[in-house]
């Protein structure tokens, strides 16, 4: 089998959201990547036929797995460090 870039963005996804879970020193780098990483392979995944399907699935498998860990004061930290103005409306739905 033949690695994509997709199934390399979840081992990537996997240790920043390690990483986040060790501590809050590295917050403010690590938690937007994470989160532009999931998004972009979310845009991704939406594209007609694309692989990055089944890999987007991983990925928020573990972002639902970070959503319970995570205490509540990272996800409010990164509102503001995060610009949400180019995301696609349809990735929500």
């Amino acid at each position: 089998m033949t690695a994509t870039p997709a199934s390399y963005l979840t081992g990537v996804c996997r240790h920043y959201g390690k990483a986040l879970t060790l501590g809050p020193k590295y917050l403010y780098q690590a938690l937007p990547r994470l989160l532009t990483f999931w998004l972009d392979l979310g845009q991704q995944a939406i594209a007609a036929a694309s692989p990055a399907a089944a890999e987007f699935q991983n990925v928020n498998n573990i972002m639902m797995t970070l959503a319970g860990i995570l205490p509540e004061y990272m996800v409010i930290v990164s509102y503001g460090l995060w610009p949400v103005s180019d995301l696609q409306v349809s990735l929500f739905m």
